[in-house]
Formats: structure tokens, sequence, C-alpha cells
């Protein structure tokens, strides 16, 4: 008699189990193919978006009172599309004509008026100050900066990037999800940030757009993880920056003085519409 079919056993929650095996002589393409659901499951619902704009909706109105005339601006991984229900939602307010501080400390004061907002805090001392605090019923966390319109002009151009390199959304999903998970998406402990993480898959996939072999790789995610890890892995961040103006380069940091003596360590990566930061 035949043997008994054994029930297939999911080990995760986007598991199609033999999908990923079976006719993929190359485990790489059953990877491409569990990345592919992986980022569908991950991805925000729609009802996690309209919390987000829900919550934009009412901080705008809370500024706008403040500071009539004011725009509130919305950047950071929220704006470009290529964030996960964990990330934070990063604001910015313009034509406000306050000082940055003084202004925090003023917002300060009006959201604490609403119950659900918590653990509101000015970091005054920060190179670029910030307030941040958290949606009590949803865990979201926001945060405003003054008259910063950089990270604007940064999103824009991370947006017109996610258009001209498909793979950016599904890779640094994977990467974001990746970090959180281990606690090594805080900067402020040394771990990878959302901007530095976006540059460098933005930089892989620079490079693979050179070669011969760009169709082939851009069409396996698998392919792209794998050689992403593998670049980061022998990266020499003791000695080379990375740059991704101009199709992308990889850069001396003693040659601007980027190299610090005390931690030689640091990750350098150029800022593209600022290349002298």
């Amino acid at each position: 008699a035949p043997a008994a079919t054994q029930p297939f056993k999911k080990l995760s929650p986007w598991d199609r189990g033999e999908a990923y095996r079976a006719g993929c002589l190359d485990k790489r393409v059953g990877l491409h193919l569990e990345i592919l659901d992986f980022v569908a499951y991950i991805k925000p619902t729609i009802a996690e978006g309209r919390r987000r704009e829900n919550l934009v909706d009412v901080t705008r109105q809370i500024t706008a009172k403040l500071w009539p005339g004011s725009e509130l601006k919305v950047y950071g991984s929220y704006s470009t599309g290529l964030w996960l229900p964990s990330s934070d939602v990063d604001l910015v307010v313009v034509k406000c004509d306050a000082h940055p501080v003084q202004a925090l400390h003023r917002l300060k004061k009006e959201l604490a008026k609403f119950s659900n907002f918590g653990n509101i805090l000015v970091i005054g001392s920060a190179k670029v100050p910030i307030i941040k605090w958290n949606d009590l019923h949803s865990g979201i966390e926001l945060s405003v900066c003054v008259e910063m319109a950089d990270g604007v002009a940064n999103s824009k151009w991370v947006a017109e990037q996610a258009q001209a390199f498909p793979p950016l959304e599904p890779l640094l999903l994977v990467l974001k999800q990746f970090l959180y998970n281990r606690d090594l998406n805080d900067t402020s402990s040394g771990g990878v940030g959302s901007t530095l993480l976006t540059m460098t898959v933005i930089s892989l996939l620079q490079s693979r757009k050179q070669g011969a072999d760009y169709e082939k790789a851009e069409s396996n995610l698998g392919v792209l993880l794998m050689d992403y890890l593998d670049m980061m892995g022998l990266f020499e961040n003791e000695r080379d920056g990375i740059s991704v103006r101009d199709g992308g380069l990889i850069f001396d940091k003693r040659t601007r003085g980027w190299h610090k003596s005390g931690r030689p360590f640091l990750l350098a990566c150029e800022d593209p519409l600022n290349p002298n930061k």
C-alpha cells in the first residue's frame, strides 16, 4: 500500500512549503519565492495606513493652530512607501518662524492635552532637535522636527530610486524586519537606521545594474539578498565609504576627512543631495 501522505506543516505564517522547493533546482529561486511571500505578509494593511494618516491629520491641525501659515510635511519611510507596521512616522514643521527647541516645547504642551498620546519627549540637545511621542492606542511612534526640509528632499529622491530599482522595496523590507527583530535598527545604540540601510541597498543595485547579469539578478531576489549580505560582510568600513550619486562609487574615507581615528569602524555613507554630509 502506498505510504500515507504527510500533512503539510507550516513553518511560518507565510510558508508555502514545497512551493519553494518543487521544481527549484537552484535554492536561490526558492528563496526568491519566499521573499515575495514574506514581503506580502509583513507589508502594512490598509487599516494601518489609515491610522497613520489620521495621526498625521491630527498633528497637522495642532501645528496649524500653534503657527498659522506653517506647513507640516511627512518624510522618511512612511512618505516613500517603504515602511513596516513597526515604522515611525517622521514629520517636519516648516514656515513656523520659531526657535526649534522653543517650538517643540510649545508642541509638547498641546500634545499632552490628548489622552491617546503618551511618552512625549523633547530631545533638544540632539544635532537636529526633535519631539517624539506615541499613539497609545496603536503603539505608533511619531516625531517632529522644525525647519529641517532636507528629509523631505531626500525622501523624494529615495522614492525615485524605488521606481528605478524595483527590487529595492522587497529587499529593504526584508532587511528592515531582520534588524527590527534583533533590536539593531536604533541608531542611538549603534544600530543601522532606515536611511543608511536604504543607501547600502541602493549601492548594491547600482553595482548590479552595471553588470551583464543585471536582468537575471533583478528577477531573483534570492540572488540579490545573498549578494547584499556578501557585500556588507566583506565591506572595508574602516577604509571605504559609500556614495550613491551619479551611478554610485566606493571612496576612501581619508580623502574626505571622514576617517575617525577613535572609531574607524563607523560606516560612512554620503548624503546623495549634499555630498559634504
